[in-house]
């Protein structure tokens, strides 16, 4: 019996926006403009989510962390 080797990558992947909002603790109209936004560069998948690198840097921007 063969094991599966499985990596972990934090902050690669995509999350829901629902768990996004969660996540980051944003509000409606935060999160609309944050879905907007990695919609034009590419960072949001319909079928997959949203990107969790894209999603973080935007966050950071949004809080004028960056």
């Amino acid at each position: 019996m063969q094991r599966i080797q499985t990596e972990l990558h934090p902050g690669k992947g995509w999350i829901s926006q629902r768990a996004a909002a969660l996540a980051y603790g944003l509000t409606k109209t935060e999160m609309k403009g944050l879905v907007q936004e990695l919609k034009r560069h590419g960072g949001s998948c319909p079928r997959k989510g949203l990107d969790i690198c894209a999603l973080d840097i935007a966050v950071r921007q949004m809080r004028g962390e960056l």
